[in-house]
C-alpha cells in the first residue's frame, strides 16, 4: 500500500468587496505516487523534461534565426 501524500499545486486568492486580494490559500492535490530523489513525482519529471526540450528547441530556432539576420548578442 502506498503512502498518501499531498503536493501543492498552486495558490488561490479571493477578492474582497473593494477588489483587493485577500490572503492567498495554498491548493493541494492528493497523490499516491512516490516522490523521487529529485523531489518530484514521475509525472512531474516527465512534464519538466518535455518543457525543457521545448524551450531548448525554441532557443535554437531563435539563435539560428538571429545568425541568419546577422544579429549579434
Amino acid at each position: 500500500m502506498s503512502k498518501t501524500q499531498y503536493i501543492q499545486i498552486g495558490v488561490a486568492a479571493r477578492r474582497d468587496s473593494n477588489g483587493e486580494f485577500m490572503a492567498a490559500v495554498p491548493m493541494f492535490e492528493k497523490t499516491d505516487e512516490p516522490i523521487r530523489k529529485s523531489g518530484l513525482h514521475n509525472s512531474e519529471e516527465r512534464i519538466l523534461c518535455k518543457l525543457g526540450a521545448l524551450f531548448a528547441t525554441k532557443h535554437l530556432l531563435i539563435t539560428e534565426e538571429q545568425k541568419c539576420q546577422g544579429i549579434k548578442k
